[in-house]
């Protein structure tokens, strides 16, 4: 429905409440989908910190990595880098492989934006 401040309110709201009621995994719950709404409408930063704050009450309690809330590819990412250095070291570098082509494409991607909304106005 698009409503997203709506949402946010009602999360925060929530996140209010669940504390007195001593529902980590909830709270962890409600922090993960108020990151995804700040992320939704450009405040990153904010949801960021959410996302942040929520791997954090995951990590206390203790809950493998299947039980928390981020896409399936990121979990299969997570587990292999726990296997071992040897691992880890693997994904570090894919990572520093991977960074320039992202960084391209994003940059290309907003020139393309730029580019179209300047023809558009002629």
């Amino acid at each position: 429905m698009k409503q997203y401040q709506q949402a946010i309110d009602c999360y925060q709201q929530l996140l209010t409440i669940q504390p007195e009621t001593g529902d980590r995994n909830g709270e962890a719950q409600s922090l993960q989908n108020l990151a995804q709404l700040y992320n939704l409408t450009g405040r990153i930063k904010e949801g960021y910190a959410a996302g942040i704050q929520a791997a954090q009450i995951l990590q206390e309690l203790g809950l493998p990595i299947e039980a928390w809330a981020i896409p399936k590819w990121q979990k299969s990412i997570a587990k292999f880098a726990q296997r071992g250095k040897l691992q880890l070291g693997l994904c570090f570098l894919a990572g520093l492989f991977a960074f320039p082509f992202a960084l391209v494409f994003i940059v290309s991607l907003m020139l393309w934006r730029l580019v179209k909304s300047q023809l558009l106005r002629r």
